[in-house]
């Protein structure tokens, strides 16, 4: 087969949800059994069953830790790996690559976080709730005809099965993509923006970056098709079991064709949040959100204080509810879950909306612009244990910042002749023109 080269990402749902009642699959905590000699390596074998079966048969079933039509993981042994490199016969048709593992981390914080109180506001008759914003969400997939999300749905891609139906049999890409844009039973932070789904975990939440890199290539292609603005990634590394791959710097040389394709979509003028992670660490955030292009976005519970799960160091700047969040379940209905998975799309939301109004203003500004405009903008709280000071999000905040001008009303004058009529007032005022002053009649 063709051979196809990525480094491995692994992702595994939120050992952290408090309120979810689905059981973790066993494979999920397979880490804590790994024997410490082993490592994971990447085979690439795309889509030839003879090959990848002698690859099976030559490690042993019990090694391979992850399987889709891309390629393998496998957990072996530097000895076992060499024997793979000395077979002639497989080394001449595959490309091994050591992986680097990570894992997923898993609506009433609307109004907390001032949501649905901006989508009463209008501009040119448009409620500001994220019309005409497509946001691309990167993840296990989404039910497609959900009733809350059908709508919503504009096209994607699956690169776990290579096909074109973005399906979720995982529960947590349908779960985030509610938080973005639910409109029906229950209300997203956008709830009319479009979504475009790339299925980058399979149904175990297990993936890797290539995977992850064609489904940001699949949205960089597709952006001005869709009006792409917002990338949304709810996955990271298990800095508790890896912490070589956690980092309190910027980690863009660790991966640098993932930091490629951020680089051109922020380049583009799009914005990018990945989710900081579950390890309640103060000093580290996982690859990919140290990504220097990324926007890392930490969780607090609803009472604001910092979730005890959740990640943050001086690269994080905002925070964002992410505890005991109720959204759209890929079974129906709802489901409640908590993370920095579920706070990482109530922003990606926030910038749906806020692109939405500065694109009926005919403004615009850059992803390191709105990271400041949200930080700046939301409520500062001190975190006692980084040491640090950040901004929980407030929607209607920012986009109040956003126009320093304020109009106050006053009632018409009635000796001017003004008078108010339902919802419009009917108003005497002068205008300046070459012609001198005139008064004109004017409904508003």
């Amino acid at each position: 087969g063709s051979e196809k080269e990525y480094v491995h990402n692994r992702i595994a749902v939120d050992s952290s949800n408090v309120e979810d009642e689905e059981t973790i699959p066993d494979a999920l905590n397979a880490d804590s059994e790994l024997n410490s000699e082993r490592k994971r390596f990447v085979i690439s074998v795309e889509e030839d069953e003879a090959l990848r079966q002698k690859i099976i048969d030559e490690v042993g079933a019990e090694n391979v830790v992850y399987e889709s039509k891309g390629g393998l993981e496998l957990n072996i042994t530097e000895e076992e790996l060499e024997s793979l490199r000395n077979n002639e016969e497989l080394n001449s048709q595959v490309e091994i690559i050591e992986g680097i593992p990570v894992t997923i981390n898993l609506q009433d914080s609307v109004g907390i976080m001032n949501v649905s109180q901006t989508w009463i506001k209008t501009v040119r008759k448009l409620n500001l709730t994220g019309t005409g914003q497509t946001v691309c969400i990167l993840d296990t997939g989404m039910k497609l005809d959900h009733p809350d999300l059908s709508a919503q749905y504009l096209g994607g891609y699956d690169y776990v099965n290579t096909d074109a139906n973005p399906t979720d049999d995982n529960g947590h890409g349908t779960h985030v993509a509610g938080i973005v844009a639910a409109r029906g039973g229950s209300s997203g932070v956008a709830k009319d923006a479009n979504l475009v789904i790339l299925k980058v975990l399979n149904a175990a939440g297990d993936g890797n970056s290539g995977d992850l890199n064609e489904g940001l290539q699949w949205c960089l292609d597709n952006r001005e098709t869709y009006n792409i603005s917002v990338f949304t990634m709810s996955l990271a590394v298990d800095c508790a079991s890896y912490p070589q791959y956690c980092y309190n710097t910027y980690c863009d040389s660790l991966e640098t064709t993932t930091a490629g394709l951020i680089n051109q979509a922020v380049g583009n003028g799009t914005i990018v949040f990945g989710a900081a992670g579950n390890d309640g660490n103060a000093t580290h955030i996982p690859w990919p959100s140290c990504t220097q292009n990324i926007t890392p976005i930490g969780a607090v519970d609803k009472n604001d204080n910092v979730a005890s799960y959740s990640n943050r160091n001086s690269l994080v700047k905002l925070f964002a509810t992410g505890s005991n969040i109720n959204a759209t379940s890929y079974a129906g209905g709802y489901t409640i879950k908590s993370g920095t998975s579920m706070a990482t799309p109530h922003v990606a939301g926030m910038a749906a909306v806020i692109n939405q109004y500065l694109s009926l203003k005919g403004q615009s500004i850059t992803p390191e612009e709105m990271e400041t405009l949200l930080n700046e903008t939301g409520l500062q709280f001190n975190d006692a244990g980084s040491g640090l000071t950040f901004g929980r999000v407030s929607l209607l905040d920012a986009l109040e910042s956003i126009d320093s001008l304020s109009i106050s009303w006053e009632n018409p004058t009635p000796a001017n002749g003004s008078s108010v009529s339902g919802d419009s007032a009917y108003l005497n005022v002068s205008l300046d023109s070459f012609e001198g002053e005139r008064t004109d009649r004017k409904s508003v």
